[in-house]
């Protein structure tokens, strides 16, 4: 009687919570063939509603989009609504693949109806991106977007899917980059659905499904090749801790063939962030290595903890993982080892962003209350729910992950933290959803409500006001992503919004590339230019001797000491000097030059350094005419511009 009395409380203090089943192998292996089923769905769906509202008379700059915006989301949303309420069927589940898509593509394409442009058109990050899109539409082989002969750093795999759909649909990849990023978050709305209906119930599923379509078109928007690795966390970090405590606590519902599969499809979503984000890639490594730790480390608590096997599976994943994050990383791992590196300055970015915790749930904003909610139901579920401890220890990991960034600092540099914020930021939005469901199934018993339904329509209500609320009236991060869509020139040098466009070089840029294209008679990919009219870069597959900021450089490309090249030309007095200079480089030299032209006369070039913790700093150059005043250069003045290309 007293050994009972005395384990008694042990027992409560240790209690496990409820742990769902693990999914078995035939729901593993069916989950791979409706991934199939969801994509094309969501594809030809999210093509219909771009096709439909580049087909409307839409006025720029009218309030009709903001109009056929929240009526759509309206009607979308309610229909999700009644699927919730319904009992489930064949005919939802084909329909919860094409909802969150639909919902997605119509306010985006609704967005930026009337550009070809996507957010921000050609500038900031979108400079780099759409030049990689390019790259990778001209040939399928790897290739770094900027640099001519080495291979890429930045993960390929949304660019080259995207240079295949460029190829398949016959467009540039500038206009080809738009639909297909409004179509990726449209797809990662469908995936969102597959991938939680395997750790969850069917409507439950549906419901995070479209958390994940409302966010994509305010979180994922910008950086829509992020979103596809985003999207995979939460259902990884889930998965991996049920899996995980399952297996240290030597529990044999799973068998160790189903498990098995489990860690292949764990491993699988890593390999995916591998091949879309390096950066998440890292975090997704950590999120499974820490559920592995903690599931072991409840285990030794209750004293059968089996930390060799956890180690083992954690072996399996890396091993499942490696394929694909080698098809994508084995050719920049190869020529690292063989060739000089310099150093990586991506993460030498340091915004008010990066110095900050992220604390949305504070916000005084719809955005604020719903993850505000999402925190509470976490803190309040963590000792029933797995989802809810899941979702804990993947916000726990992104407050880890700020905390080293800020400990980076010391050697340099950072670890982009911002990011990595906006996985908590989703995660909170995901346990939003939990809560609500929750609520719905519970709080009628807890208050003794005779009429279960009216809770029901509350929360119906309720969601779809935020849906329409948070889709008529754009975030400003959305808003001030808006003006370079209609504000960038096309490669015929036609512009939407002339009135405030900024661009004076736009105008220029279909007689640039005829120009070139005359002087080099080259392929535009067999072109090197040396230009800072980097918007050419979109437009035409040239590759370029410098990029205009170390943080888009490939380490290979050694940005720093092209910048000392540079700047031993431009102090050449003299043509042969100046070509003497041009042999003895050891990097691929520019066959064209593309300058604006000072007041002398003499051509400029601007060139920056990375100037950490600091925003980069520029330095002009001054090429001397008289520099290229020999046989072996031709050219010819396009307004501003002289375009010199070498024999």
């Amino acid at each position: 009687m007293v050994t009972d009395t005395c384990a008694k409380p042990v027992a409560v203090v240790v209690e496990t919570p409820d742990m769902d089943p693990l999914p078995n192998r035939r729901r593993v292996v069916l989950l791979g063939i409706e991934v199939v089923a969801a994509v094309a769905a969501a594809a030809l769906v999210s093509g219909l509603v771009q096709w439909a509202v580049d087909a409307l008379p839409i006025r720029y700059k009218s309030n009709v989009p903001i109009a056929l915006t929240w009526s759509v989301v309206f009607v979308l949303s309610c229909v999700v609504v009644v699927l919730l309420w319904r009992r489930w069927s064949r005919s939802s589940t084909v329909l919860a693949w094409l909802l969150p898509a639909a919902f997605t593509s119509t306010v985006q394409a609704l967005t930026l109806a009337g550009t070809p442009f996507y957010l921000f058109g050609t500038n900031g990050d979108q400079f780099f991106r759409i030049q990689y899109l390019q790259r990778l539409t001209v040939s399928a082989s790897l290739a770094d977007d900027n640099y001519l002969g080495i291979p890429p750093y930045y993960p390929a795999g949304w660019f080259w899917l995207g240079g295949r759909f460029a190829s398949l649909i016959g467009r540039p990849a500038w206009a080809a980059y738009k639909p297909f990023a409004i179509l990726t978050i449209a797809v990662v709305a469908a995936l969102a659905f597959v991938l939680w209906s395997l750790l969850v119930s069917r409507k439950k599923a549906l419901g995070i499904a479209m958390v994940f379509a409302l966010t994509g078109t305010i979180l994922g928007a910008y950086e829509p090749y992020s979103w596809v690795a985003t999207v995979v966390i939460p259902p990884l970090a889930v998965l991996a801790w049920r899996l995980f405590r399952t297996i240290a606590e030597r529990r044999g519902a799973a068998g160790p063939g189903p498990a098995t599969v489990l860690l292949g499809l764990i491993g699988l979503g890593i390999s995916v962030c591998a091949a879309t984000y390096t950066l998440l890639f890292g975090f997704a490594v950590l999120l499974v290595v820490a559920a592995a730790v903690v599931a072991a480390a409840v285990a030794t608590v209750r004293s059968k903890a089996r930390w060799s096997t956890v180690v083992v599976r954690l072996g399996l994943i890396g091993l499942a993982a490696l394929p694909i994050t080698l098809l994508v990383w084995a050719p920049y791992l190869y020529s690292a080892m063989r060739m000089p590196t310099g150093r990586n300055a991506a993460p030498q970015f340091f915004p008010i962003g990066m110095a900050t915790l992220g604390t949305p749930m504070l916000q005084p904003t719809v955005t604020g209350v719903i993850c505000m909610i999402g925190l509470v139901w976490i803190v309040v579920a963590w000792r029933r729910n797995p989802v809810a401890q899941a979702f804990g220890i993947t916000a726990a990991a992104c407050v880890v992950w700020q905390l080293s960034s800020t400990l980076a600092l010391a050697d340099n540099t950072t670890l982009l933290s911002s990011h990595i914020a906006q996985v908590g930021e989703i995660v909170l939005w995901c346990a939003c959803a939990f809560a609500v469901f929750d609520l719905v199934e519970s709080l009628p018993r807890r208050l003794h409500i005779s009429s279960p339904q009216c809770t029901r329509v509350l929360a119906s209500v309720l969601a779809v006001l935020v849906a329409v609320q948070l889709t008529q009236f754009r975030p400003d991060s959305i808003k001030a992503l808006l003006g370079g869509a209609y504000t960038s020139y096309d490669a015929d040098g036609h512009v939407v919004d002339a009135a405030k466009a900024t661009d004076q070089w736009g105008p220029y840029n279909k007689q640039l590339i005829d120009v070139i294209a005359q002087l080099s008679g080259r392929p535009a990919q067999d072109n090197v230019l040396l230009t800072n009219d980097f918007q050419l870069l979109d437009f035409q597959p040239y590759h370029s001797f410098q990029t205009n900021k170390e943080q888009y450089a490939n380490p290979l490309a050694r940005y720093p000491e092209r910048n000392e090249e540079l700047v031993r030309w431009a102090r050449s007095s003299s043509p042969s000097e100046f070509l003497s200079k041009l042999s003895a480089s050891e990097f691929t030299l520019p066959n064209v030059f593309v300058f604006t032209r000072d007041a002398a006369g003499d051509y400029v070039f601007d060139i920056n350094w990375t100037n950490f913790p600091y925003e980069n700093t520029g330095r002009r150059l001054t090429f001397p005419a008289e520099l290229f005043a020999s046989p072996q250069f031709v050219s010819r003045e396009v307004g501003p511009f002289t375009v010199i290309v070498r024999r």
